[in-house]
C-alpha cells in the first residue's frame, strides 16, 4: 500500500493506542534504525536524549512495571505533510507512584510504513514531578 498522509496519521494513532491495548506490538510500528529524541536538558530529567529502538522498547517495558494498566494516550490533533505527522496528545495512567498525566507534541517521520524518527515534547514540570516521586520511592 502506498504511503499517504492519511495512512501516516492512522499509523501514528494506532502506534499511540498500541501502548495501552497491546504493548507487545509497539515495536511493530518502529523501524530498526529509529531515533526517538526527547530534547530536554539532561540535568533536569533522566528522560532527556535520543533513544534507539531497543532503548525505547526497554523504556516502555519499564513504564509497564509501574503503570500496569498502561499509559493511555488521547490524540487531540493530527496534521500530516508528506512523511511527517505532527500530533498533539494527552496521556494518563494509574501508577505505583500515583496518578500520571502529561501533554505532548510529537513530530513523527515515517518511511515504508514505519516510524523512523520522532521528537517528543512534553510538559517538563510533569516529568520532573514524576521523576522526583520515583526518586523518593
Amino acid at each position: 500500500m502506498a504511503q499517504t498522509e492519511e495512512s501516516n496519521k492512522t499509523l501514528v494513532e494506532e502506534f499511540l493506542q498500541s501502548s495501552t491495548r497491546d504493548p507487545s506490538r509497539i515495536g511493530d510500528y518502529l523501524s530498526e534504525d529509529l531515533t526517538w529524541t526527547l530534547p530536554f536538558d539532561p540535568a533536569f530529567t533522566p528522560f532527556a536524549g535520543t533513544l534507539t529502538k531497543a532503548q525505547l522498547l526497554s523504556q516502555f517495558a519499564s513504564f509497564a512495571q509501574i503503570m500496569p494498566d498502561g499509559l493511555h494516550y488521547t490524540v487531540k490533533n493530527l496534521t500530516a505533510e508528506g512523511n511527517r505527522v505532527a500530533c498533539e496528545a494527552e496521556s494518563s495512567a494509574n501508577s505505583a507512584l500515583g496518578p500520571f498525566s502529561n501533554r505532548y507534541h510529537f513530530l513523527f517521520e515515517l518511511r515504508d510504513g514505519k516510524i523512523f524518527a520522532a521528537r517528543e515534547y512534553c510538559d517538563s514540570a510533569f516529568i520532573a514531578a514524576f521523576a522526583a516521586r520515583a526518586a523518593r520511592q
